[in-house]
């Protein structure tokens, strides 16, 4: 480090403001010199906020590593030189700023070798460095051919500098693409919010896994493992979440949100009632942000438990808003904000202090952004990632496709993906691509195609003579009861246990109540020949049911499968319906027609993600207007 004479050390009398270095950081951030430089800039930022607020003796290379640059708590700075190495670079972006854009700046910044804490202070007076000056200048003017060549000598150690440093940041790491079995003796599940989450450092996989007698429970896998661990206590759960430091996961069952320690070493802890979750972002603040309903509002919740508090509320501006997701820094959160459809939705972002609320992206749902200066998002099943700024809350540039054939739900407005801060993605592909035919089935191997063009449709409906057919393409929809009348009893699906069952109401009701379906169960249709209910189960297979009524009780026997064709996933809107015959019905079935039911027990990794797109957006026109 070169000594400067005529500075005023921030630790000594006539120290500097720190007013005046915030001016200065913001100064030092808007440079050329540190343009595109985002993980050195977030160091920095982390640096400059830690030292002003007096934990300066904390900034350790394993602080830096796990918090600064997200590794996470399982960082380890002697097999991951990340710290070393993003502090040395930051170094000498500092060095060469103050020795070209920021040479007539009155506050200085350094980071002086061997520690991790910035250095404030002032250059001196111009008065009192004038003699100096005046005599450098007098020199220079006998020494014209020096005074070049020392510029020279600067000007190549700048492009040196800047040339390493850039050429270091440039380079990417290969991207790996992995089809990866879950670990367990199960397949992902198939409900209302997003099956799966990562850990913050991208080391840990939690899943809602459904297992072969049909219950549905949370999973934890770490990736260096082969075997998934089911977490106690969770049977009925559904939307995981990881708090920062990886070591709890978050979820909601029956009627409550719930955190359980990832290694799964002991039993849930209620957090707080909750009507419903769609969706929820852990703070580092240890205060979670949640969609608790559908009336557009974001509420906060205490990571240890406590009653949930309103936090933003939409409600007057006639959008639903859900799967919320926490900014760097916490003061804003993106979400996915509609009208009307969540098939045609926006990503907006809202600060939390209700100053600022505006839409990033039109048509395009479950926004994710965890750093990397990209923010990534579904549009009709091909995710998408495009340049995002956390501080300004801004996108530029083009979008970039990442993946195709990305499950999600236009209905609900979530998709099955998720990234961590490494640049570790996961994602689920859709089944049979998210498309279906619709086809005439007749309860057993058989079938024969009514429309065979590939599509997202819905609802399924004979007419009353069974000579034509009604459907709908997909549509933004909320459901939670569907009932079909028959004399005095009503069939529905519900999801008021730990799953989705068949039941069965007298009507008018008198209290009674009669489970139909065996593990699972949704979309129930009464046959027009009697004593047959028919239901879909949560492995989409086409289920019957014989009934009876006796004085007054209704009687159903064991239930068993109906066709071996299996539907197609529409989550828990209707796929199916019966032909007035009794012996018939038209289905929506996976493009491809298998009868074989698609196996959802692997999900697709993808590592280095960042760099895959640092790549690519070497020859994106955007990048040279920035």
């Amino acid at each position: 480090m070169v000594k400067r004479a005529g500075r005023v050390p921030v630790n000594e009398p006539g120290a500097v403001p720190s007013e005046r270095v915030h001016e200065e950081f913001e100064r030092v951030l808007a440079s050329a010199t540190f343009r595109g430089a985002t993980r050195q800039a977030g160091l920095f930022r982390y640096l400059i906020e830690e030292t002003l607020g007096g934990r300066a003796a904390y900034l350790k290379e394993y602080s830096l590593g796990a918090q600064a640059l997200e590794r996470g708590p399982s960082f380890d700075p002697r097999t991951d030189p990340i710290a070393r190495v993003e502090a040395s670079r930051l170094r000498r972006r500092l060095e060469l700023y103050f020795a070209t854009e920021g040479a007539g700046d009155s506050v200085v910044i350094e980071l002086p070798k061997g520690s991790y804490v910035p250095v404030f202070s002032e250059r001196a007076p111009a008065s009192l460095s004038h003699a100096t000056s005046r005599s450098r200048s007098s020199r220079a003017i006998r020494h014209p051919l020096v005074a070049g060549t020392l510029v020279l000598v600067l000007a190549a150690a700048a492009a040196l500098v800047l040339w390493k440093d850039r050429r270091e940041d440039s380079v990417p790491r290969p991207v790996t693409r992995l089809e990866v079995a879950l670990g367990a003796h199960a397949t992902l599940a198939s409900d209302v919010g997003s099956n799966f989450a990562l850990s913050p450092d991208g080391t840990r996989l939690a899943f809602l896994g459904q297992e072969p007698n049909g219950d549905k429970r949370l999973y934890v896998r770490r990736l260096d493992t082969l075997i998934a661990t089911a977490l106690v206590g969770t049977v009925g759960a559904r939307g995981p979440f990881f708090s920062p430091d990886g070591q709890w996961v978050g979820f909601w069952v029956d009627g409550k949100l719930k955190k359980v320690l990832a290694q799964g070493s002991a039993s849930p802890i209620t957090l707080c009632d909750a009507t419903d979750l769609l969706g929820a972002s852990w703070g580092r603040d240890d205060n979670i942000v949640a969609s608790l309903n559908s009336s557009g509002q974001l509420w906060r919740v205490p990571g240890a438990g406590g009653p949930p508090t309103l936090l933003v509320d939409f409600s007057r501006q006639g959008r639903d808003v859900r799967w919320p997701q926490l900014l760097p820094g916490g003061k804003a959160v993106l979400f996915t904000a509609s009208a009307a459809s969540f098939s045609d939705a926006d990503i907006d972002v809202a600060r939390l202090d209700g100053g600022m609320r505006k839409t990033l992206v039109r048509g395009g749902t479950y926004g994710r952004y965890a750093g990397g200066g990209s923010l990534l998002y579904v549009d009709r099943g091909t995710l998408f990632a495009v340049r995002f700024d956390p501080d300004r809350l801004e996108v530029r540039g083009a979008p970039i496709a990442v993946a195709s054939s990305v499950d999600y739900s236009p209905e609900f407005g979530y998709a099955q993906f998720d990234i961590a801060a490494s640049g570790t993605l996961v994602y689920e592909r859709a089944p049979g691509s998210g498309l279906s035919t619709i086809r005439w089935l007749d309860g057993s191997n058989g079938s024969a195609a009514l429309l065979d063009v590939p599509g997202q449709y819905l609802w399924p409906r004979l007419s009353p003579d069974g000579t034509r057919i009604a459907y709908s393409e997909r549509s933004g929809s909320d459901f939670d009861i569907r009932g079909y009348d028959m004399q005095k009893w009503i069939a529905y699906g519900s999801n008021e246990s730990d799953s989705w069952e068949v039941y069965v109401r007298a009507f008018p009701d008198d209290g009674s109540q009669v489970r139909v379906s065996d593990h699972g169960g949704r979309i129930p249709a009464w046959s027009s020949r009697g004593g047959l209910l028919y239901y879909e189960t949560e492995q989409h297979d086409l289920m019957v049911a014989r009934y009876e009524v006796k004085s007054g009780r209704f009687i159903a026997s064991e239930p068993h499968r109906w066709s071996t064709h299996q539907l197609a996933d529409t989550g828990v809107l209707g796929n199916f319906d019966l032909a007035p015959d009794g012996a018939h019905a038209v289905g929506l079935i996976p493009a491809g027609g298998s009868a074989e039911p698609e196996k959802r027990d692997h999900v697709v990794l993808v590592s280095n993600v960042f760099d895959e797109l640092q790549r690519q957006r070497r020859g994106d026109p955007a990048r040279a207007g920035e």
